[in-house]
């Protein structure tokens, strides 16, 4: 199950889903996160290498959104 959404910004981010909501009139996810929450984010790596499932990465992705860890739903 997917839990981030991805950015197609130049410098790859992604984003909790606990920061989108989907609007239907829209046809699209609407998000309070503002352009400098964006650049200041922190980043990853197209990289082979880059290892999805390191759960601190995760940490400090929700903790810099302050969201809630999908994993303890």
């Amino acid at each position: 199950m997917i839990r981030r959404a991805i950015t197609s910004a130049a410098s790859s981010g992604s984003i909790p889903w606990g920061k989108l909501t989907y609007d239907t009139s829209l046809g699209g996810y609407r998000t309070d996160i503002t352009e400098d929450q964006l650049r200041g984010a922190p980043a990853f790596t197209h990289d082979a290498s880059w290892d999805w499932s390191d759960r601190q990465r995760e940490r400090e992705l929700h903790d810099y959104y302050r969201t809630r860890y999908y994993w303890d739903e």
